[in-house]
């Protein structure tokens, strides 16, 4: 039977879940467990018909050969941000009240932090304050994001524009360690290099040969300027969404992992830049936590798109929902919303 003929003699049921199929191995999963008998020939045929024409469906990134496909689901997501957004700047017009709101936002279920808020005599004696914190032991990690919270604040105010070159990218991890406690010497912003530790070389050891374990292989230091670049060109699309291409852009820093340490800081404050444009700061403020507080998920979602053939969908969704969570938190403060209820 040739390709055509097992093509058209599919169920309707097993024709829908053949276009769902991603990649090859995806569809060659789905054909034996339905039974369809195709051979390698077939399947090359079938995956160059279905996959590859619909190639212009997904959007490519350049580095790794990461890629995401949108649906309804994101437009919607990415509607309701921007409605959400318009109420509050509206709620909040002045440049002090937002200030206070993000104030608010960093103090935000931390009796420490409340505390300072309250001592403070004016909210930006409040932010170099939580800059300056290093007590409690015990609440570092609070303390953490909320130094992350206060610079991406004080960069907003500057309009910065999107990065451009690597020498741009290297001054953002600038930025975005200033005044954060490093755990090397170095602490110049600087790409990795041969003599600089692997990154996730602890893990290295679960492994017989010492190599890294699936999905959180890194780009190698000849590799990073490429990469870098490729990005950089990639973030300046103008025939994607805003909120996506920040989104992605924060997978795809993470994947090629190009600073000695700090990335996930660097890739935080590379994913807000690009949304300062069209979100307030109290937005930003907010959605920062949420990236810092679900760093474990945004991980697990990068390792699966580093193995499963470059898909980002999945993370890149879940980071809109995330920035959705973060608005909502602003606009009803009494609901302890959760990712899941989303």
């Amino acid at each position: 039977m040739g390709i055509s003929e097992i093509y058209r003699s599919l169920s309707e049921e097993q024709l829908r879940r053949v276009n769902e199929c991603r990649s090859a191995r995806e569809l060659l999963a789905m054909a034996k467990a339905e039974n369809i008998p195709l051979s390698d020939d077939d399947l090359e045929v079938i995956y160059m018909r279905i996959y590859k024409d619909r190639w212009n469906e997904m959007i490519e990134t350049g580095p790794y050969d990461l890629y995401f496909a949108t649906s309804d689901a994101w437009t919607d997501l990415i509607l309701e941000a921007r409605e959400n957004e318009k109420r509050i700047r509206l709620e909040y017009p002045a440049s002090e009240d937002m200030d206070a709101l993000a104030a608010k936002l960093i103090a935000d279920e931390n009796e420490t932090l409340q505390d300072l808020l309250r001592e403070s005599d004016s909210i930006n004696s409040f932010f170099d304050s939580c800059m300056k914190l290093r007590t409690p032991f015990w609440e570092a990690t609070r303390r953490k994001v909320a130094r992350e919270q206060v610079r991406l604040i004080e960069y907003l105010k500057l309009n910065p524009p999107v990065p451009v070159t690597s020498d741009d990218l290297l001054s953002l991890w600038n930025t975005a360690n200033r005044m954060e406690p490093l755990g090397y010497d170095d602490t110049s912003a600087h790409f990795r290099t041969a003599t600089d530790i692997a990154p996730f070389s602890h893990r290295a050891k679960y492994t017989e040969d010492g190599m890294m374990p699936p999905g959180f292989d890194t780009a190698s230091p000849e590799e990073i300027p490429e990469a870098v670049n490729t990005l950089l060109q990639w973030i300046h699309r103008t025939d994607v969404d805003k909120e996506i291409i920040a989104a992605a852009a924060h997978f795809i820093l993470c994947r090629i992992h190009p600073f000695p340490d700090q990335n996930g800081h660097t890739a935080r404050m590379l994913c807000c830049t690009l949304l300062s444009p069209d979100y307030s700061s109290a937005t930003l403020t907010a959605f920062m936590y949420q990236l810092f507080k679900n760093r474990s998920l945004i991980c697990n979602h990068s390792r699966f798109a580093a193995i499963a053939e470059g898909n980002m969908s999945p993370g890149v969704f879940a980071m809109l929902q995330l920035l959705l969570l973060a608005q909502r938190r602003i606009l009803n403060p009494n609901i302890k919303t959760n990712l899941m209820e989303l």
